[in-house]
């Protein structure tokens, strides 16, 4: 997904929102920062991934792919939301948030081998397992 196609998507949910774009691309590039030493980091190949450098350029590809995007929309709302003072509001945006997230998690550690697995998969040829 693409930094405009985020702010976009989130704006359609909180239409009328005052919260000025700059801080939404804050936002992004900050979670983008976290997904990468949360997660990708922890997984082979991570040397060869990178988030954009540049979270001005609106059209920069951000690093969660297009079948987990909806995580970049959920989490700009939620932002939206808690900036706005909109307390039930930001526990639903929140929480939807939270389970794209941990879907994304999951789906992300199945798909590339965490790099502490090496030890585990060491010990059991040495073991015979």
């Amino acid at each position: 997904m693409r930094v405009s196609e985020a702010i976009i998507a989130a704006d359609e949910i909180r239409a009328g929102n005052k919260v000025p774009i700059t801080a939404k691309r804050r936002w992004l590039k900050a979670f983008d920062d976290t997904v990468y030493a949360d997660i990708i980091s922890k997984h082979e190949g991570a040397e060869n991934i990178a988030a954009p450098a540049d979270y001005t350029v609106e059209d920069c590809e951000m690093l969660i792919p297009d079948t987990h995007s909806e995580v970049y929309v959920w989490y700009l709302v939620s932002q939206i939301d808690a900036t706005l003072g909109e307390t039930e509001r930001y526990n639903t945006s929140a929480e939807r948030h939270n389970s794209l997230y941990n879907a994304f998690s999951r789906w992300y550690t199945r798909e590339h081998t965490p790099i502490n697995n090496t030890h585990l998969r060491n010990v059991s040829r040495v073991r015979g397992i």
